[in-house]
């Protein structure tokens, strides 16, 4: 007998003893539950490329959008203004052709003062000023090259007469 203690303690010590079946049943019952911050990580990176895709998909045609409203919306702006100025300077010459085409006579200069017939044109330099206050327009009157009459002043307030076309396409 003391032999086969002997032996089973050898057999104890080399090979494993097997579980009962009901020690096996309760760990099959419990696998190993991951915590879960050990589960978090993988779901919030996976939550979080899912907001940004939405967001981006969301975001940059709304961005887009709205800087071609913006590109638009200043073209249409600019041509608007654009239009609307070459309407009021149309007008403005047109008023002031028809009044002075009123007078009977040729232009012609004399002693450095624009004359129509025998009427001087610097007595209508009240109607110049008229026309300036009510669509607020700068205006000159020009024979040749020469302004003549203008509502044009320097730093004193005197008006710019005498002075020559800058600009050749005018």
């Amino acid at each position: 007998m003391a032999e086969i203690n002997e032996t089973e303690k050898l057999n104890n010590e080399t090979e494993p003893v097997p579980e009962t079946s009901e020690e096996k049943t309760s760990e099959e019952k419990t696998p190993e539950v991951k915590t879960p911050e050990e589960k978090t990580p993988v779901k919030k990176k996976r939550r979080k490329k899912l907001h940004i895709q939405i967001a981006l998909i969301t975001v940059i045609p709304i961005l887009i959008m709205g800087v071609l409203f913006v590109v638009i919306g200043m073209y249409s702006l600019h041509k608007n203004a654009v239009y609307e100025m070459f309407n009021c300077l149309k007008g403005n010459c047109i008023l002031i052709a028809d009044h002075f085409s009123s007078f009977k006579g040729g232009f012609h200069m004399d002693s450095g003062e624009l004359y129509c017939g025998d009427k001087p044109m610097g007595e209508e330099y009240y109607y110049l000023e008229n026309i300036k206050k009510a669509y607020g327009s700068e205006i000159s009157v020009f024979y040749g090259n020469n302004r003549v009459m203008t509502t044009l002043t320097d730093e004193s307030g005197a008006p710019l007469l005498g002075t020559m076309l800058a600009d050749s396409r005018i």
